[in-house]
């Protein structure tokens, strides 16, 4: 990872577990069912909120789409991440 995303990282306001998402996303993308059981988080809800929150800041994309399974990457631009103002509406 570049110096400059985890300065920018280490500035965000989240939570443990939402930075040991973005760390195991900037390694290969997966599946919420997937980070659910590596990361061994019990509770579905808690993940989907925690992927929700991730993707409203504009940390998180969906990278594909197979079947129903949604794969999720780390935003690794930081240009694009400093463009990101939190709770804009997103037109895609």
């Amino acid at each position: 990872m570049k110096t400059e995303y985890i300065d920018y990282l280490t500035t965000l306001d989240i939570s443990g577990q939402s930075f040991r998402i973005l760390l195991a996303l900037n390694i290969k993308e997966h599946t919420q069912t997937q980070i659910q059981e590596k990361l061994n988080i019990q509770d579905k809800a808690q993940v989907n909120k925690l992927f929700k929150d991730l993707s409203n800041r504009g940390l998180i994309e969906i990278s594909k789409v197979e079947g129903r399974n949604k794969f999720y990457k780390a935003v690794k631009d930081v240009k694009r991440l400093r463009i990101n103002i939190p709770g804009q509406q997103r037109m895609f």
